[in-house]
């Protein structure tokens, strides 16, 4: 009886630790250095724009594993990822292009958005009102 009511006390906690670690990893792949920065720059760098799709078959070629963005944000618990990319300039001139994406995390609230510079920016989708796109 006593176990079971110290299990129940701590399933919560985990669950808690559990979430903070998937949220912190999903912030080190969104920041510079991380693996979208770093591959939406090395794509940039041999194509000369930012990719406007993110199953862009050649994008693959800079992902960590070589496995697509949002298949690494579901292994670590996100509802949707970069459900909204934009990504406009003119080809070959980095400085003139710009790019910012999103995910959503499983609680479907928190929503993390980075740009170019990699500043990973957390808001709550019902102040943004994004949502992620229907399965």
């Amino acid at each position: 009886m006593i176990i079971a009511i110290l299990i129940a006390l701590l399933i919560p906690a985990v669950q808690r630790v559990r979430e903070a670690a998937q949220r912190a990893q999903m912030q080190n792949l969104l920041q510079a250095g991380g693996g979208i920065c770093t591959a939406f720059g090395s794509f940039f760098k041999k194509f000369g724009v930012y990719p406007s799709d993110l199953h862009d078959v050649r994008l693959l070629e800079f992902t960590p594993d070589n496995e697509p963005f949002d298949q690494l944000a579901k292994n670590l618990g996100f509802q949707c990822f970069l459900y909204k990319l934009t990504s406009t300039g003119t080809p070959g001139i980095q400085s003139g292009w710009n790019f910012s994406l999103c995910t959503i995390f499983h609680d479907g609230v928190t929503e993390y958005c980075i740009d170019k510079n990699c500043q990973v920016v957390t808001t709550k989708t019902s102040e943004t009102k994004d949502k992620c796109p229907p399965l």
